[in-house]
């Protein structure tokens, strides 16, 4: 009769090189590494001595792409544009730090990348950051993320403070006009003056 030597993953009979057996079927335990091959091996030999050898190949694969359960909280930012915001987290325990839980039903090694979108909005902006997590099959899911930008108080630069006595309301002059900016060097010129006389 024919022997058969299994060798490669572990298989049901128990058999590894060096062992006999005499059935050529055999059920095979696949590790569930997600984007690894596995080879599993068989020399048949018969009873003259003659030896054939076979490769089987298992790729493990999965469609299924990570699951990102939860929303990234928003982060809030003194500043004044896209430049102010912080870094991008690199790793899933620094995601899961900021709101979601992460899994897979295959895969446990993971991948993170961003990318962030234009700021929005005129006084208060917005950045729209997106991260991308893959598993090891390639396969990936994306979460988003708010970072809102808001700039520090006004800087006002108003005139000294002062009093000037004339004899007719006439003649009160225009009073000079402040300058208004915020922290961002953005300057306000909506400034409406008025001038008050006591009779």
């Amino acid at each position: 009769p024919y022997k058969y030597e299994w060798s490669g993953m572990t298989v049901t009979p128990a058999s590894t090189a060096g062992t006999t057996e005499t059935s050529n079927m055999v059920s095979a335990t696949i590790p569930t590494d997600c984007g690894k091959d596995y080879t599993v091996t068989v020399t048949l030999t018969d009873n003259h001595g003659c030896t054939a050898t076979a490769d089987a190949t298992v790729s493990v694969k999965t469609p299924a792409a990570p699951t990102i359960d939860g929303s990234l909280d928003d982060i809030n930012v003194a500043g004044c544009d896209a430049t102010d915001v912080p870094a991008a987290v690199a790793t899933v325990a620094a995601l899961e730090e900021m709101g979601v839980e992460i899994s897979d039903n295959c895969s446990s090694t993971f991948t993170v990348s961003s990318e962030d979108a234009d700021a929005s909005g005129a006084c208060v902006k917005t950045v729209v950051r997106t991260y991308t997590v893959t598993d090891a099959c390639g396969n990936s899911s994306t979460a988003t993320q708010n970072i809102i930008i808001t700039p520090a108080d006004f800087i006002s630069n108003m005139p000294e403070p002062g009093e000037k006595t004339v004899s007719c309301a006439a003649s009160v002059g225009t009073p000079a006009t402040p300058t208004v900016e915020d922290a961002c060097g953005n300057v306000i010129t909506d400034i409406e003056l008025k001038s008050k006389t006591d009779n």
